[in-house]
């Protein structure tokens, strides 16, 4: 169901879809798995940072956040990848309330190139 939703967004959108978040479920869980089967590219996993979480639990990192584009779109991302600045932080600072405490898990950051298609694609 949610991968024809998607894909009614995705003809609305000239073929072109970001998927940004936290989607609760880690790199090999089925809901992730389920985007990369329908066709859209983990952004994240070919990311080229050294340090591939966005979310720390018990002392194990590891990556609920994710970056899905569509094949259309893909072709456009300049770089996608985690900023860790919050997940990793002690529990103490992760809940101050200043920039330091603003989530426990860490952004993602997607970098595109728009390309204006043209009327025959």
């Amino acid at each position: 169901a949610l991968t024809d939703w998607l894909d009614g967004l995705r003809s609305e959108a000239e073929g072109r879809l970001l998927i940004v978040g936290d989607l609760n479920a880690y790199r090999m869980e089925d809901p992730v798995q389920h985007l990369v089967s329908a066709g859209y590219v983990d952004l994240t996993a070919t990311a080229s940072d050294d340090f591939h979480y966005s979310h720390v639990y018990f002392g194990a990192g590891g990556t609920l956040d994710h970056a899905f584009a569509s094949p259309r779109l893909a072709d456009q991302v300049r770089s996608a990848s985690i900023l860790n600045v919050n997940a990793g932080q002690p529990r103490d600072l992760r809940m101050e309330p200043s920039w330091l405490g603003s989530s426990d898990h860490d952004p993602v950051l997607v970098d595109v190139r728009f390309i204006q298609s043209s009327t025959s694609d």
